[in-house]
């Protein structure tokens, strides 16, 4: 009898489980046929919007084609689709199901619509690519993005302005600014203390309490790095994910074992893991998420390292299940390696040595793009100057019109009407010049915070990679074969030449950008480059001055980097087995003085003369003559500093001369 009831009630449930996936395949059909209908007008996008957020929302169905079809024909009605809900559905789609680089896709595509249509697109959007460029490297364009999000929650008065500002700190406290990393924990501490909801209120004022002790910990301030990890414990239990009370522990064990007062530490773990045994698994809101995990498992292994006891550490295998960030990786490699050495595991210990090499140049190559898209920056944000410039003159001359017209308004009174006319033109002018100069210094401020993540970004991974060689190369010399030796010595080679490289680009990224205008002999300038020069002129090479060089006024500093890359070029590509010589000219011209400085080298082909002053461009492989391409675009911009121009003739086999011009009035501009 028991059996039968059983048959029949399993029988039950397997109708209702087939009626629900019934209704609920009927009902995934009913929307799929909205697919059908045509787009001829805004009107027509609604229902696909509609059917497209319940299909992601309430079904997690996803149509990918369907999708994109959409936000294709709203561009072409250039519809504000970017404030409906469809599209940050199929955002937090692409996040759950670890899809990061259609997710960052998706947002700079979404970003570059609004931003092209003046749409208030929300900060959330701009905030998550920030986080995405971080994930990959990017610092230059997750600044960006930062800063935008904070403009975009400010117009909407949203307090998730506040996740914002942890962001950027984080992004400078990545690449070694503490001060300004400091500045924006700050700022986001004071924001969050006026956030009404509990929980969001005391995660975050927890998070950054832990950064802000980190901080102090690296500046050496030990006692008040204590006091903000201590406060942090205490807010994190004022709000009720138990995650983020991990991670506070969690900092605070990584903080005692840092500064190695190990007796703070095992009460930490104690009282972490006795979080970790009390989470109820059946709980409906229990979610153990695996990053605060792992981390909470790295920090108390390291502990293990620090006092030799292995009953503590983790096998690093076990710390790659879930999504780690790149930060949190490049730490398990670390602790990797040394967790097999500690084992002589050196086989095991030398792969992820090459997991972090890899890693580390990953991200110099990401971050060589975005500097040359800093570079594009920089250039827009000259066109903005230029027309800041042009309003100001346009200014002075409006002024000079006003003073003329309020001399000759006692005689001429007829014209009141007009002088009244000009002056609110003048106050609307004023208007917009304050509002130009404005935009000008946010917009330089923050390319400065960029140009600073850019060139500190860069070194950073290469220093490590060139140190992270010669520790391997001294700790592992029997097991590394003679080829291993080689490649090794090759990754080291590459990684001086980035750092070269790097500090060339960061030479011109800054160009101008502190110097002022003084007198300036140039023959002395032009004798201290030469001799500079002096042991490859003993050998088989000439430098002859032919006349005088002007006293004049310029900017130093770059005019003496103009003649070494100059001078050096010269040298660099003479012809072998031939004496070099090498002849500096200058003529008086009306309103400047134009150089020349003329070589018997190996000249330059006719095709790439114009090509020659371009950024990152080469006429010769790294094999043939060593160089980046960085010298003569770095000549070319300290010309335009001085309002000039340059040039070159040459003929190949012949030789070369480059001509440039300086202004004689620059003190004008």
């Amino acid at each position: 009898m028991k059996s039968i009831l059983y048959l029949f009630m399993f029988s039950f449930m397997i109708c209702l489980i087939a009626s629900a996936q019934s209704t609920n395949d009927a009902d995934i059909n009913q929307l799929l046929k909205v697919k059908e209908k045509k787009i001829e007008n805004k009107k027509d996008l609604v229902p696909h919007y509609l059917a497209i957020d319940a299909l992601i929302n309430k079904h997690k169905y996803e149509d990918k084609e369907w999708f994109f079809k959409v936000i294709e024909e709203a561009k072409k009605e250039k519809d504000s689709l970017v404030v409906e809900s469809f599209v940050w559905s199929y955002y937090v789609l692409l996040h759950r199901q670890d899809r990061k680089q259609e997710a960052l896709n998706l947002s700079l595509d979404l970003i570059e619509y609004a931003e092209t249509n003046v749409f208030p697109i929300s900060g959330d959007f701009y905030i998550e690519a920030g986080i995405k460029c971080i994930d990959i490297g990017d610092y230059v364009k997750a600044l960006d993005f930062c800063f935008k999000a904070i403009d975009a929650y400010d117009r909407d008065k949203s307090e998730n302005n506040i996740y914002v500002y942890g962001t950027i700190g984080t992004i400078y406290k990545q690449i070694g600014n503490w001060d300004e990393a400091f500045k924006y924990y700050k700022k986001g501490i004071h924001i969050a203390e006026g956030i009404k909801t509990k929980d969001i209120k005391y995660y975050n004022i927890t998070h950054l309490k832990c950064e802000v002790a980190e901080i102090l910990s690296l500046q050496g301030k030990t006692n008040e790095a204590k006091t903000y990890f201590e406060n942090a414990i205490n807010d994190a239990h004022k709000q009720s994910s138990v995650n983020y009370l991990i991670n506070a522990y969690t900092q605070n064990i990584n903080f005692y074992t840092s500064i190695e007062e190990y007796e703070n530490v095992q009460p930490l773990i104690s009282k972490t893991e006795f979080l970790i045994d009390s989470i109820d698994t059946k709980s409906k809101n229990y979610k153990l998420i695996r990053t605060f995990y792992n981390e909470y498992l790295l920090r108390k292994s390291e502990y293990g390292l620090a006092v030799n006891d292995f009953s503590l550490m983790t096998h690093p295998d076990s710390l790659f299940i879930g999504d780690n960030s790149e930060y949190l990786k490049e730490l398990i490699y670390d602790y990797a390696i040394l967790y097999f050495k500690k084992s002589s595991n050196y086989s095991e210990a030398l792969k992820y040595s090459k997991k972090k090499t890899d890693q580390l140049k990953g991200t110099v190559d990401e971050q060589i793009q975005s500097t040359m898209n800093l570079v594009y920056e920089k250039q827009n944000s000259a066109k903005l100057l230029k027309e800041n410039f042009e309003l100001k003159d346009r200014t002075r001359q409006r002024n000079s019109i006003l003073v003329f017209l309020s001399t000759i308004i006692l005689f001429l009174g007829v014209l009141a009407v007009y002088i009244l006319l000009n002056n609110r033109k003048m106050k609307q002018l004023q208007v917009d010049l304050e509002c130009k100069n404005k935009e000008v210094r946010k917009q330089y401020e923050e390319l400065e915070s960029i140009t600073y993540a850019t060139t500190h970004d860069l070194k950073e991974p290469a220093h490590k990679i060139n140190t992270f060689i010669k520790r391997i190369s001294k700790n592992f010399t029997k097991e590394i074969n003679e080829e291993g030796m080689f490649l090794f010595d090759l990754v080291e080679k590459t990684s001086n030449e980035q750092i070269q490289s790097i500090t060339l680009l960061h030479n011109y990224l800054t160009i101008g950008q502190s110097s002022e205008l003084t007198l300036v002999n140039l023959n002395k300038v032009l004798k201290k480059v030469i001799s500079s020069y002096s042991t490859e002129i003993e050998t088989s090479k000439t430098i002859k001055v032919l006349n005088e060089l002007p006293t004049m006024q310029c900017y130093e500093i770059e005019m003496e980097h103009l003649f070494h890359n100059l001078i050096s070029n010269a040298i660099k590509y003479s012809k072998k087995n031939i004496p070099t010589e090498i002849i500096v000219n200058c003529s008086n011209l009306d309103d400047c003085y134009q150089f020349e400085i003329q070589d018997n080298g190996i000249g330059i082909n006719v095709k790439m003369q114009d090509r020659i002053f371009e950024l990152f461009q080469r006429l010769f492989t790294a094999s043939e003559f060593a160089g980046n391409g960085i010298g003569l675009a770095s000549a070319r911009k300290i010309v335009e500093l001085h309002k000039g121009k340059i040039w070159v003739k040459s003929k190949l086999t012949i030789g070369s001369s480059f001509y440039f011009t300086i202004s004689k009035n620059l003190n004008k501009f």
